[in-house]
């Protein structure tokens, strides 16, 4: 990872911009460079990542093959810990050829280049004992570096050694291997891997491919990954000929791609009891959403399994995202202020652990659906409420980490090199916040997005939770800029989040 050259990467990143502008959160390049600044905090709230673009195609792409080897040997171990409730009910075709990339819309007749991929998983061969052993032995080695301050990307996993990890499908049954026999020594062996490891993200070893522009992508031209690809530069050829920045897909190209660990565990959710537990829809009033959503105690309905995975492939446990809405300044110091009312945004169908990149990437556009994709978050909330005996999840769990997390990408911006304006004072932006709640309740960064005039604030037709939501969004937006500029009282749906920063809260 660039952490000796960030400032010529940053510098670069830029592509002859000065800093300070919202590009710097924006761009998924920029934002991931940005965050590394943190020095491993980040690894705390963001998947790990790496960049591909033409000027460090190779630098980037062999940390990211060293990271993927070894994430393979901690994803066996995983296997044969006493945590193996994830997979055991995630279904899954048995395929082992390539991955299917889905193909991105608005190519406008561009050629899309194929992909050369290495050999990956094959559920049909069985976990063998000597997976286990050079999985233990890559481990133990992966631990001594990080003692010597290294990190994941500096663990090397011979040729030999791939040889026997590249296969493993945690959808295999045992061949041979007795699991129980390796179950303490990999508990072990896991709790020693440092939290730059990530291991609560990781059960097959999954990763997805991200054209690093934003602006109307809507999900366009990721990809998911499985296995290792056999170049570096067919990644980077997929992302320019998905042309999200027009040109000709000349920005894309200039922009590249990420390479990004996926949360392979994420917490689903039930649409038909998020149905049952609406309470907002008939609220116009922010204050009576919250005030409603407060009132919701447990009924009568399953509770949250310790193995969130039971039911999947079940009807109606579908995938999401949260996103939350800011208004930020690029200012020395940044000031932003968290709009209490959003929406959780689900995926097109039910979650699977195969590599169906509609049950797995939430922002796809999918035309009219007849079932509501968006939720406001009270109603998000007092479903939280309804299958946790009452509890808070949302208030007392959720908000506060995408708060945290939301004030140390700020954070990282005045690190230095400065990613500010130098100026102590700018124009609010409205920005979208993407995060990610994964099977523990954890709370990861997915992305930002720039909403510029009405920009990301329009719905689909059906979609009429959206409309509502957008349409108070721009009354209340309006009621707080008055607000500031007249010096009155602050409008209870807004808090001010850049206080926080005063405060570290990474450790």
């Amino acid at each position: 990872m660039l952490y000796t050259c960030l400032p010529e990467a940053l510098a670069v990143a830029r592509r002859g911009d000065q800093c300070g502008s919202v590009k710097e959160i924006n761009s998924k390049r920029l934002l991931a460079l940005n965050l590394r600044k943190l020095g491993g905090g980040e690894f705390h709230f963001t998947p790990r990542s790496y960049v591909l673009v033409t000027d460090s195609l190779g630098h980037e792409f062999v940390d990211f093959v060293h990271d993927f080897k070894a994430s393979q040997a901690f994803a066996i171990l995983k296997y044969v810990s006493n945590d193996q409730s994830g997979c055991a009910g995630l279904p899954c075709s048995t395929r082992v050829e390539p991955p299917n990339l889905q193909l991105p819309e608005g190519t406008f007749g561009r050629e899309l280049p194929d992909i050369s991929w290495e050999p990956g998983p094959d559920p049909t061969r069985g976990v063998t004992t000597d997976m286990v052993r050079t999985s233990v032995a890559v481990a133990e080695r992966a631990i001594e570096v990080f003692h010597q301050g290294g990190r994941i990307s500096s663990v090397v996993v011979t040729d030999e050694e791939w040889t026997v990890l590249h296969d493993f499908s945690p959808h295999a049954s045992p061949n041979g291997l007795d699991v129980a026999a390796y179950a303490p020594q990999a508990v072990q062996l896991l709790a020693a891997l440092p939290p730059e490891c990530q291991v609560t993200l990781l059960e097959q070893n999954l990763w997805i491919l991200k054209p690093s522009l934003n602006g109307g992508g809507n999900g366009r031209g990721i990809a998911l990954v499985d296995r290792l690809p056999s170049s570096p530069s067919q990644l980077l050829s997929w992302a320019a000929a998905v042309g999200r920045g027009g040109g000709g897909g000349v920005n894309d190209a200039l922009d590249g791609c990420l390479l990004q660990k996926l949360v392979e565990r994420p917490h689903l959710l039930d649409q038909l009891l998020l149905q049952d537990s609406a309470v907002s829809h008939t609220f116009q009033d922010v204050e009576q959403r919250w005030a409603v959503a407060t009132q919701a105690v447990a009924e009568d309905v399953p509770r949250v399994q310790p193995n969130p995975f039971a039911n999947v492939g079940g009807i109606g446990l579908f995938k999401y995202n949260l996103r939350l809405w800011i208004l930020a300044s690029m200012a020395s110091p940044p000031e932003v202020w968290l709009y209490r009312d959003s929406y959780v945004d689900l995926a097109a169908t039910e979650f699977t652990a195969d590599l169906n990149i509609a049950s797995h990437v939430t922002n796809l556009q999918r035309g009219h659906r007849a079932c509501q994709r968006y939720w406001a978050l009270p109603d998000f909330s007092a479903y939280l409420r309804r299958m946790h005996g009452g509890r808070d999840l949302y208030g007392e769990q959720i908000l506060p980490q995408a708060r945290a997390i939301i004030c140390n990408v700020f954070r990282a911006l005045q690190r230095p090199p400065n990613s500010l304006l130098n100026k102590p004072v700018a124009r609010l932006k409205r920005l979208g916040v993407d995060v990610l709640v994964d099977a523990n309740h954890a709370v990861w960064l997915v992305e930002f997005n720039v909403l510029r005039n009405d920009y990301g604030l329009k719905a689909a037709k059906g979609q009429e939770a959206k409309d509502d939501l957008t349409r108070r969004l721009v009354e209340e937006e309006t009621k707080l800029k008055a607000a500031l500029e007249s010096g009155n009282c602050i409008p209870p749906t807004w808090e001010l989040v850049s206080d926080s920063m005063l405060h570290p809260v990474l450790d």
